[in-house]
């Protein structure tokens, strides 16, 4: 199997938004699903139509997809919280494809990224349902080595 990690072009929108759905739904506590599908919908007509935008280098920002098997079945970005501090976002994985080490190379892709943007940190958050953030980790990224 190859597993290619690149930009995220918006010609991937279908294949990302479809991701997307898959991995909320398997998330989705039974007692939960309703509002799991009013998020996925939220985040389908805002963030995800707009990822090219969002994920702009002229923001300081990027995104990617991975590809194995002839689709996309990752994606990640990072999104300048201020100038030193980059959050790692919208990391999701297909569950065939976890626990082969491919999370690893797409957080390495990300701190890569970050280093060569003069980032120092790398942050995670998850956002809650009253969109209240809390710091899940925190990641200090070695300066680039000239």
């Amino acid at each position: 199997m190859t597993v290619m990690i690149r930009a995220y072009h918006t010609a991937d929108y279908d294949q990302v938004a479809a991701l997307f759905i898959r991995i909320n739904r398997e998330l989705a506590p039974d007692h939960m699903r309703e509002q799991f599908e009013q998020y996925i919908a939220m985040v389908i007509d805002d963030e995800l139509k707009q990822l090219s935008d969002i994920f702009s280098a002229a923001k300081r920002n990027a995104f990617w997809v991975v590809e194995a098997d002839s689709r996309i079945v990752g994606m990640f970005g990072i999104e300048a919280c201020d100038a030193k501090r980059t959050e790692l976002r919208r990391m999701y994985l297909d569950k065939p494809y976890r626990g082969r080490g491919i999370a690893r190379h797409m957080l390495t892709c990300a701190e890569a990224r970050a280093r060569e943007l003069d980032f120092a940190t790398i942050v995670e958050y998850r956002r809650g349902a009253e969109r209240r953030n809390r710091l899940l980790s925190q990641k200090r990224i070695s300066p680039r080595q000239n």
